[in-house]
């Protein structure tokens, strides 16, 4: 009688997109990080187009309404040369808007380490906004690319590479302390052989 395999999936934590604001209802920032100051919880999609060009008002998003908006490279030379009052005229220059980019850091197991916009240690991939919002724990990273392949299907193999763990050519099974330089520590003086590098590879296997 084969023995029963429980499995229990892991808690999935998904993360809150928040847009925070000062007390003039502008746009100071789009975040997944807990902040100091006002904010109020966007979706997916919101927080993807992170419009610096809006408002909040009643805790909702409002297209910002101003008097009428001028460029000064716009304005004719008259007006240029001439003596403007605030009340008369607006100069407006509209802000830089830059995307967040989400990415999903993963160990060498391929193994989901965090979801996150902050430049993070670690290897990551830049994925959508809608796999940023369902932050998913139970996939893996196999050659730079998301695999929701049951954990049958994935393979793991060690194999020889600039890096990783540092052995003994002539024996994988001791351990080495390399610096990066891939020169030998004064704490591993006897040995003098070659190193060879070995890290671990995911394969999917596919029918």
């Amino acid at each position: 009688m084969e023995p029963n395999i429980i499995w229990e999936a892991p808690k999935i934590e998904k993360p809150e997109f928040r847009l925070y604001y000062n007390d003039d209802g502008e746009v100071v920032c789009y975040s997944c990080e807990k902040l100091d100051g006002n904010y109020i919880v966007i979706d997916a999609q919101t927080f993807a187009e992170s419009r610096m060009d809006v408002v909040i008002v009643d805790k909702k998003i409002t297209k910002k309404k101003s008097p009428d908006i001028v460029s000064s490279k716009s304005l004719p030379d008259t007006l240029k040369d001439s003596t403007i009052t605030a009340t008369e005229i607006t100069i407006w220059e509209a802000p830089i808007v830059t995307k967040p980019e989400f990415r999903l850091y993963y160990n060498e197991k391929g193994e989901v380490v965090t979801y996150s916009c902050e430049k993070l240690e670690g290897n990551y991939i830049v994925i959508d906004a809608l796999t940023f919002a369902e932050a998913r724990y139970d996939i893996k990273v196999i050659n730079g690319t998301i695999s929701r392949l049951i954990p049958g299907q994935i393979v793991s193999k060690l194999i020889p590479d600039n890096t990783g763990t540092a052995c003994a050519d002539v024996d994988i099974s001791v351990v080495l302390n390399v610096e990066k330089d891939k020169e030998i520590n004064e704490s591993d003086f006897s040995y003098r052989g070659k190193t060879t590098y070995w890290k671990l590879k995911n394969y999917a296997i596919t029918i």
